[in-house]
């Protein structure tokens, strides 16, 4: 974004790495049909050398455009799935710095399917807006589970975040960054999920907290027997109101007979079977083919070796001690790998 440029009054960003590209290339399509006002922002945790920055229609940032150590720290402590969760507040802290007012976080999986309006009308009376998994208890085959593992899981989904400008923000922002960095595991059985488990905290330690109740929004495979999906007159319905965000978690393009991989037994009825099937071919046209089991750079260190697990963990383990060996991909003498191979 040019320095002279007035920031947005509202934007919307999503983090991935580059074997989700393609699924936040169909995010920003769906965004643009609902609202080609709104700039997209992707923050991308790959592609260093920015050739794709180059080739979007949206802003890319890279890693390198975020000041501080936080997200390179966040890098190598975490798998590739944990770091592309637990960056979220870090993303949505830069984007309110550089002056946007509201900034709406959607997961990369998610796909706008009506106008956002009430959302981000929403943000104009909150300073934190999340979305809480189930808005009912559980019905149907199953509900007790479908509740036992949101217990593990987190009582708010993280994959829809608004914030808006203010110290209360800032502050949460802040906290939420040093949460994930020292404990961004995807670990439920210890309490930890990324990002997600933190963020139910937020509502008892943060004013201006709001859960939006929408059951248009953020419907995922968790709630779709609270929430059906029908289609009256043209308009996308979901359980009676108008479906806004599909949160489309561990849909898999090789498996279209399922709605998730994280619930494989559920088979989705005529009209979300079509659903899918266009945001199949819409993933397809997008690259997912050649995107499916990519290489992440921030798998290696600077000279290309793998980083073992036990690397990421002893650097966890050091906790802000860690910061003494600078950047943690380096290697030679005087690096945090010099330190491991000493010991």
């Amino acid at each position: 974004m040019p320095s002279e440029a007035r920031p947005a009054d509202v934007v919307v960003t999503a983090t991935v790495t580059g074997a989700f590209l393609p699924r936040a290339r169909v995010l920003a399509a769906s965004l643009r049909r609902a609202h080609p006002e709104i700039p997209f922002v992707l923050l991308l945790l790959d592609d260093p050398d920015g050739q794709v920055r180059a080739s979007e229609p949206f802003e890319v940032l890279l890693p390198a455009d975020l000041p501080g150590p936080d997200l390179p720290t966040l890098l190598f402590r975490y798998t590739e799935r944990e770091a592309g969760a637990s960056a979220k507040p870090q993303v949505l802290r830069h984007l309110q710095r550089r002056g946007h007012r509201r900034v709406l976080f959607l997961d990369a999986d998610m796909i706008v399917t009506a106008d956002l309006g009430p959302v981000l009308d929403a943000l104009d009376e909150a300073s934190i807006l999340v979305t809480p998994h189930l808005l009912e208890p559980a019905s149907g085959p199953g509900a007790r589970e479908r509740e036992l593992l949101l217990v593990r899981a987190g009582v708010l989904n993280t994959g829809l975040v608004g914030v808006r400008a203010g110290a209360e923000t800032e502050r949460f922002l802040d906290w939420w960054t040093r949460r994930t960095l020292a404990h961004g595991l995807a670990d439920p059985d210890n309490g930890v999920h990324m990002d997600q488990r933190w963020a139910d905290l937020a509502p008892g330690m943060f004013a201006g907290v709001r859960l939006l109740r929408d059951p248009g929004v953020n419907v995922a495979y968790w709630n779709l027997d609270e929430r059906p999906l029908r289609e009256e007159g043209g308009v996308l319905t979901a359980g009676g109101r108008p479906c806004r965000v599909i949160h489309a978690s561990g849909y898999d393009v090789r498996r279209p007979d399922v709605v998730s991989t994280y619930a494989s037994d559920l088979r989705p009825d005529a009209l979300l079977a079509g659903l899918l099937e266009r945001y199949r071919r819409a993933l397809l046209d997008a690259g997912e083919a050649d995107a499916i089991g990519a290489p992440w750079v921030y798998d290696r260190w600077a000279d290309g070796a793998p980083i073992p697990p036990e690397a990421r963990e002893a650097h966890r383990r050091l906790g802000a001690a860690a910061e003494r060996f600078g950047d943690p991909f380096a290697v030679g003498p005087g690096s945090f790998r010099d330190s491991l191979a000493a010991r």
